[in-house]
């Protein structure tokens, strides 16, 4: 059998168990509509993911990513610590008794302020003590990093959003004011990663 019969073949046997229906679909549109009711039960699955992830607790989800400390038990070693959610786990690990981690931790608190432009701040001395001065570097660390690096509230709050704007998408009465000053908000959340990418391929912010 040639190559021509056997496309002849295989067309006829497309045709006689599916094939024709797929045309049907694609002439009718119903393939169409198919396919943006698999695409919004994708998104749809994507937020809920999202969500499930950033709702849990936060000692879990370190505990995912890093697979250190926690219920691991140990702390990440220096070389991990490469930006400021490893430096916050890092600390919430801490055993201020051991000094290679809190020699470690004053290196550390040194490169994030240097680098986060604190030029007013004197560097702390590695010395491996655990005392007052390095106490308050530390805490003022995580002052910094809530303000700035801890996105689960805005990240929750971009989720909610984009489940109401999708809401508003689907509802033929909506006008472009019931959704402006949210799309607004939106712009301003520090979201995380994942949320911020859903959002931008969900066109609810510019890319």
């Amino acid at each position: 059998m040639n190559e021509e019969q056997n496309r002849i073949q295989q067309q006829e046997k497309e045709d006689n168990t599916g094939g024709i229906v797929q045309k049907f679909l694609d002439w009718s549109g119903i393939s169409g509509a198919i396919e943006e009711v698999k695409s919004e039960q994708d998104n749809l699955e994507r937020i809920k993911q999202a969500q499930e992830w950033i709702n849990m607790p936060y000692q879990r989800r370190m505990e995912i990513t890093y697979m250190q400390g926690g219920k691991y038990g140990g702390n990440l070693k220096e070389e991990q610590i490469d930006d400021p959610n490893s430096l916050r786990w890092f600390i919430y690990n801490l055993d201020g008794n051991d000094n290679k981690q809190v020699g470690t931790l004053q290196r550390k608190l040194n490169n994030f302020f240097k680098e986060s432009g604190f030029d007013e701040l004197p560097t702390l001395p590695v010395d491996s003590k655990f005392n007052k001065r390095t106490i308050n570097r530390m805490n003022k660390f995580i002052e910094q990093y809530d303000v700035t690096y801890n996105r689960t509230q805005d990240t929750q709050e971009a989720l909610r959003a984009v489940g109401e704007l999708l809401y508003h998408r689907d509802n033929e009465f909506t006008i472009p004011s019931d959704t402006l000053e949210l799309k607004q908000s939106m712009q301003d959340l520090n979201a995380n990663e994942e949320a911020t990418g859903i959002m931008k391929d969900l066109e609810m912010i510019p890319r």
